[in-house]
């Protein structure tokens, strides 16, 4: 851990996954199946985690919310969509049916994806007029089914936040968060909390 003992989900190009499993095994116990104990499950779930991390999807979407430069906000928007796409691919590749990684079963690879998507579905809609998971776009298909499944689930709803909170969020930690223009909006009003 970078940041003396807060586990991230992803920090300079990798995932802290093993504290954040563990974490989990801990409080759920082995059986919960969050991280699998059958051998060849367990390997799959942490290497499509640390993969994930290798491509630096909380960066691109970070870079993505923060950039001021209309041009270079569209390559990040491009560079974006195609990480969610592999992703996407990779999900699909592990198992066709879904919901999650491993098909019926919520792991902590789905778990460490799901937050993420759920609040730039918010924030980047908002500042940067930018869908994270289109229905239009087939190539992202999983991660919405995914995402869907995890709004679903009592957990995730009594710890993630409306839409219009992450945005107010944003607004107020991140003032330049809406510095960029069209297609992004040079103002945007704010939602009412």
């Amino acid at each position: 851990l970078y940041d003396g003992g807060v586990g991230r989900f992803a920090v300079r190009g990798t995932y802290e996954d093993d504290n954040i499993g563990y974490h989990f095994i801990e409080r759920f116990g082995a059986d919960s199946d969050l991280l699998p104990r059958d051998p060849a499950a367990q390997a799959a779930v942490r290497f499509f985690v640390a993969w994930v991390g290798s491509l630096d999807l909380v960066s691109a979407g970070m870079r993505l919310l923060f950039q001021k430069d209309r041009e270079k906000a569209a390559r990040d928007a491009a560079a974006l969509t195609s990480i969610l796409r592999q992703v996407n691919a990779r999900m699909l590749e592990q198992s066709s049916s879904g919901p999650f990684f491993l098909g019926e079963t919520l792991t902590v690879a789905d778990i460490h994806l799901a937050p993420f998507l759920d609040r730039w579905e918010s924030t980047l809609a908002f500042y940067r007029n930018y869908d994270v998971l289109p229905a239009s776009d087939p190539e992202r298909s999983r991660l919405r089914e995914m995402l869907a499944a995890c709004r679903e689930r009592p957990a995730f709803q009594e710890t993630s936040q409306e839409g219009e909170y992450y945005i107010w969020a944003e607004r107020r930690t991140r003032w330049n968060a809406n510095l960029v223009g069209e297609p992004w909006s040079e103002q945007p009003e704010m939602p009412r909390l």
